[in-house]
């Protein structure tokens, strides 16, 4: 996200995922993690935004 997204905001899980190589519930997991790890921040439906 530091490096690869406009603004440091990750939008559209689907897009992401194909791009990783990940499945859409894979990324889910660990943007959760993230989330309560207190990195990112959940900032809509399906869009996050670094810390």
């Amino acid at each position: 996200m530091k490096y690869q997204c406009r603004d440091q905001k990750l939008t559209g899980i689907e897009k992401t995922a194909f791009r990783l190589h990940c499945s859409a519930r894979q990324l889910q997991r660990i943007l959760s993690s993230y989330e309560e790890d207190g990195l990112v921040v959940k900032i809509g439906k399906g869009a996050y935004q670094l810390v």
